[in-house]
C-alpha cells in the first residue's frame, strides 16, 4: 500500500529536512569559522545576525516570549542559552581538529540523557530494553571517540575544559526538553531569537573586554552571518514541520544527524574516519533512536492506538 503525501504535509516535512541539514552544518561551519577569527567572534557573529533575523522573521512573537517570561520561562531559556554558549565554545576551542569531531560526537548523547531525564521527571516506567539502548549509545560514543581509550584520554587531558563544555551541551539541551515539555503552557512566543540575542550579547562583551580585539576582514563575516541566518530559520523550519509535517518521518531522521555532520565534516577538514569510527557512530544513532522508540511506549496509555 503507497501513502501519499498532501502537498501542504510535504512541504512541512521538507521544511523539517532542511532544518536537519542546516543543524548538521552547524559544527562544521563553527569550527571552520572559529579558525579563521577565533570561537568567542564567531560565536558572536552567529547568534546576533540569526538573533536579529530572528526579531525581523518573528517580532510579534519575541515580544509575547518577553512579555511572558515567568521563572519558569527563565529555567528553560537558562538552560537553551547554556547549551548554545557551550556548544559554540567547545567546538571553537578544541585544540585540534580531531577534538573538535570529539565534543560534537558527545553532543549529540542529548537524545539518549531526554530519555532518561524523562523518565525521572514525568516518572514514567521503564524496561531493560531502554537501559540496553543506552548501553549501545554509550558503547557507540566510545568505540567512535577511540577504541583503544588512550587516543581519547590524551586528548582529553590536553583540554579538559573543552570537553567539560560539550558535555555540559549535551545535559543542558537534555534538560531545555524535558523542562519545555513540562511547562509548554507558560511559553509563549519566539524563546529563539530571544536565546541567540542573549548568546550572542554575552559573547561579544567578551570579545570586545580582551585588549587586542580587532575588527575582522569582511571576508570572515558572510560565513558565520550565514550560519547564524540559517540557523534561525532551521529552527523556525523545525517548529512549522513537528506541527504540520510527518512527525515520526522528521524525529526519526533527526537521530541520523550524527551521521551526516560527520560526512560533512570530515571532506572540509581533510581527516579520514576509519571503519571502528563508522561504526561506533552508527551504534551512537542506532542505540539513540532505539531508546527514544522504547520510552514512547512505556509512556502510551495501554488502550491508545496511536
Amino acid at each position: 500500500m503507497s501513502i501519499q503525501l498532501s502537498k501542504p504535509l510535504l512541504r512541512y516535512t521538507l521544511a523539517g529536512l532542511l532544518a536537519i541539514i542546516l543543524w548538521s552544518l552547524a559544527s562544521v561551519v563553527t569550527r571552520g569559522s572559529s579558525e579563521q577569527i577565533g570561537a568567542v567572534l564567531a560565536g558572536a557573529i552567529i547568534y546576533l545576525s540569526g538573533g536579529i533575523a530572528g526579531l525581523c522573521l518573528h517580532p510579534t512573537a519575541t515580544y509575547h516570549m518577553l512579555a511572558s517570561v515567568s521563572w519558569r520561562v527563565a529555567v528553560i531559556l537558562f538552560f537553551y542559552v547554556t547549551d548554545v554558549l557551550a556548544f559554540t565554545l567547545c567546538i571553537g576551542l578544541a585544540l585540534t581538529q580531531r577534538s573538535a569531531v570529539d565534543v560534537t560526537l558527545i553532543n549529540y548523547l542529548w537524545p539518549a540523557l531526554t530519555v532518561i531525564f524523562t523518565i525521572v521527571v514525568f516518572k514514567q516506567p521503564t524496561n531493560s530494553k531502554v537501559w540496553l539502548a543506552l548501553m549501545m549509545a554509550l558503547s557507540g560514543l566510545m568505540i567512535a571517540l577511540d577504541p583503544e581509550i588512550s587516543g581519547f584520554s590524551d586528548r582529553m587531558a590536553a583540554s579538559p575544559a573543552v570537553y567539560a563544555l560539550g558535555v555540559w551541551a549535551a545535559v543542558s539541551w537534555a534538560l531545555y526538553c524535558v523542562f519545555s515539555r513540562k511547562y509548554a503552557d507558560h511559553i509563549k512566543g519566539n524563546m529563539s531569537a530571544v536565546a541567540f540575542i542573549c548568546v550572542g550579547s554575552v559573547l561579544a562583551a567578551a570579545y570586545l573586554a580582551q585588549p587586542s580585539a580587532t575588527l575582522p576582514a569582511v571576508e570572515h563575516l558572510w560565513l558565520p552571518t550565514c550560519l547564524g541566518v540559517g540557523l534561525i530559520i532551521a529552527y523556525t523550519a523545525w517548529d512549522y514541520a513537528i506541527r504540520l509535517g510527518n512527525y515520526k518521518l522528521i524525529v526519526n531522521l533527526s537521530f541520523f544527524i550524527p551521521i551526516l555532520s560527520t560526512v560533512l565534516y570530515w571532506p572540509v577538514f581533510d581527516i579520514v574516519p576509519t571503519a571502528t569510527f563508522w561504526i561506533g557512530v552508527a551504534l551512537l544513532c542506532v542505540g539513540s533512536r532505539w531508546m527514544y522508540q522504547q520510552s514512547e511506549q512505556l509512556a502510551r496509555p495501554p488502550d491508545s492506538n496511536c
